[in-house]
Parts: C-alpha cells; structure tokens; sequence
C-alpha cells in the first residue's frame, strides 16, 4: 500500500500547482513544500506561477491548458492522503482539510513514513508554518549552494530554484 502525499501551491485566485509525492516521508515533504514556497514567493499569481513553471519546465512540460490543469489539481487534491497546502496569501505551509492531526499520525505510522524524531504532522496542523521572505532567501541560498540540499527536493522544484536563482550564486 502506498503512501499518497500533494503540495498545492495557492494563490488568492486560485490552486497554481501539485505536485504528487508517492511514499515520500514527512520530513522530505516539507523540504519540499518550503522550496516550492521559495520559488511561488516570486510569482504574482496563479497564471504567473504557471508561466514560471512550464518555463523552468520547458523541455519537459507538455502543453496542457489551465482548464486542464485544473482539473488535474482537483482529481489529485481529491485522492491525497496528506494533502499539504503552501498558502501564498498567508505565508504558511499546512495541511489541508478537517481530519484531525492524531488521525494523521496514525495514517503515517500505518504506511511507515513517520520519522519520530520530528513530527511534521503537528507542525503542519491548525494555522501550520509560517514563512518570511528572509527564511524563504536563506533556504534559496541553502538549495543553491549546499550539495547535499538537492537531494532532498524534486527534481521539477530543483529546476524551479535553479531557473529563477541560479544566477544568486554567480
């Protein structure tokens, strides 16, 4: 049985993005999440976080319509089972939806991704984690430099950081 975790990257007009993140473990989700936080801080909006996206993407990225990936967000919101929200308008990264954080825990025992020494799912319940623009440029500089931070994001949000920061590092 596996594991089925979403980040969702919202703004005031809307989901931009989700990302599937099959087994992966608590702590490498919110690795996740705040660099996918770093890079939507750059973006106005849903439609600008889109264009960013398909071009850090450009050589991967099928040409869908924003209908389409609409639709797409809603189906995988819908079948998550972790579903972490990274809420631009609030600068907080958290769960979604009314399942309370002890039921979650449970989940994550049960498909063995709970880490014991740091408990994500209490961290990201109620109002969750939030973020600053200097905590989002400190972990930029982090996912940029470091060798080893790579590792622990996905390969599309590397590619994000890279094409809207790697020019910080030169």
């Amino acid at each position: 049985m596996s594991f089925r975790a979403t980040i969702t990257v919202i703004y005031e007009d809307g989901a931009a993005g989700i990302g599937y993140y099959r087994n992966w473990d608590e702590l490498h989700l919110l690795f996740e999440a705040v660099a996918l936080a770093a890079a939507a801080d750059k973006c106005a909006d849903c439609r600008g976080y889109r264009e960013m996206k398909r071009s850090a993407d450009s050589e991967r990225s099928l040409e869908i319509t924003d209908e389409e990936e609409d639709e797409v967000i809603q189906d995988l919101m819908e079948i998550s089972e972790y579903p972490i929200i990274v809420d631009t308008a609030s600068k907080r990264i958290r769960l979604a939806g009314s399942w309370p954080c002890a039921e979650r825990r449970k989940l994550c025992r049960e498909q063995d991704v709970l880490r014991p020494t740091v408990d994500v799912t209490e961290l990201l319940c109620g109002k969750g984690i939030p973020y600053t623009e200097e905590m989002l440029k400190r972990v930029r500089e982090e996912l940029l430099s470091d060798e080893e931070m790579p590792g622990h994001i996905s390969v599309g949000t590397g590619r994000m950081i890279r094409y809207l920061f790697g020019s910080e590092t030169a």
